[in-house]
């Protein structure tokens, strides 16, 4: 009998790691937000195997410098283009967030003044919607819409998904002359994205660890230079080039979105690289201070955030706090990442409880994220009708 339980038992925990699945309620607003990350290059890494039993050990890494932030902004913030339409007529799209900078089009003589504007498209997937160019000369400022949907997270994801999306725009680059024709120059940007959740187990990393997935993402694609003539396109002779491919792996968890995300060097475009080009930890874990006390880095994240009662109608108390002093920010949003108010913006005390009451206008899917002094939790609450 008792051997039978245990292989009961361990039936029952590869059941469990087969059922590992994130959605959109478990990918966190604060993911899509303000992201503090560590990064090191040409990194060794064991990437594991597909399937189960994997166990990735990242505790150990030494970044190469202070963490930094790869912020995620309200499209409000934004300089221009607050309230542009990145869909049609009969379907907009307005962008839910946007983060500065894309690297592909950087490297095109390092123009800068760019923003990328992405959506959570209800529960199913964030989007790529399109870019934004400012202040960018000789390149004109300009809204670039992505001709696809492509999602660059589908929800849910599990294991043994796999998702095939793209990118193609076309970028005003300049104006030229033909034959006294003043001819507008794009850039043509075609990317291919192939995406699969392929591997799970154990993650960890400094200062904890979790049960994640592992996602692969394989990018190519091709730039080219042009013009149309009559609805054709002409390519620019000896100015087009191919993106070479390269392959991204994201270990993801429930509830903390990407911990982990190591992208290989060009070329490769497998999942079993052994040397990252680039290794990026988030951390959730890190505080400001990480600056002047490395050690500091393995801290637990001690924010506490609380709603009661939840589910709720028509209110409900939420209390927060945190075991560091500093500035604190309490922002709640809707179910596709808007911002639909800012409840607290404030100091707190170390080991002192706040709150504060609200209301939703309507019945729906609520997060409440606290940010303390860059550390962020989220906790999701419905309002019943």
């Amino acid at each position: 009998m008792k051997r039978l339980l245990i292989l009961l038992l361990c039936g029952l925990s590869v059941a469990a790691w087969a059922q590992i699945t994130i959605t959109r309620a478990q990918y966190p607003d604060s993911v899509g937000y303000n992201n503090p990350v560590l990064t090191s290059i040409d990194v060794p890494v064991n990437l594991g195997h597909t399937g189960s039993g994997n166990r990735w050990n990242f505790s150990a890494v030494v970044p190469d410098a202070s963490p930094s932030t790869v912020p995620y902004v309200s499209p409000d913030s934004t300089p221009y283009l607050r309230t542009y339409n990145w869909g049609t007529t009969s379907a907009p799209k307005f962008a839910s967030i946007a983060q500065p900078g894309i690297p592909f089009v950087g490297s095109m003589g390092g123009i800068g003044g760019i923003y990328s504007y992405y959506r959570y498209n209800g529960t199913t997937a964030l989007e790529f919607l399109g870019m934004s160019i400012s202040e960018s000369a000789p390149i004109p400022d300009q809204a670039v819409k992505n001709t696809v949907t492509t999602r660059v997270m589908a929800f849910p994801l599990t294991n043994a998904q796999t998702w095939t999306d793209s990118v193609k725009m076309m970028i005003h680059i300049a104006d030229t002359t033909i034959f006294t024709i003043t001819v507008p120059i794009y850039a043509r940007v075609l990317i291919r994205l192939q995406n699969s959740v392929d591997a799970y187990g154990t993650l960890l990393y400094p200062g904890d660890s979790a049960q994640a997935l592992r996602r692969v993402t394989v990018s190519s694609g091709r730039v080219d230079a042009g013009f149309t003539l009559m609805s054709q396109w002409i390519s620019i002779p000896n100015y087009g080039t191919n993106i070479p491919a390269q392959t991204t792996v994201m270990f993801m968890a429930q509830n903390l979105g990407a911990l982990v995300t190591a992208t290989s060097d060009t070329a490769v475009s497998t999942p079993d690289f052994t040397t990252a080009l680039t290794l990026i930890q988030s951390s959730r874990h890190y505080v400001n201070a990480v600056r002047e006390s490395p050690v500091r880095m393995a801290l637990p994240n001690s924010l506490e955030l609380a709603a009661y009662p939840n589910p709720f109608n028509p209110s409900t108390n939420l209390t927060f706090g945190s075991n560091g002093s500093g500035m604190a920010r309490l922002e709640m949003f809707d179910a596709i990442g808007r911002q639909v108010g800012v409840l607290y913006n404030g100091p707190v005390r170390a080991g002192s409880k706040y709150s504060t009451n609200w209301s939703g206008n309507t019945a729906g899917t609520y997060f409440v994220r606290l940010t303390v002094n860059g550390r962020a939790t989220t906790t999701k609450m419905t309002r019943l009708p």
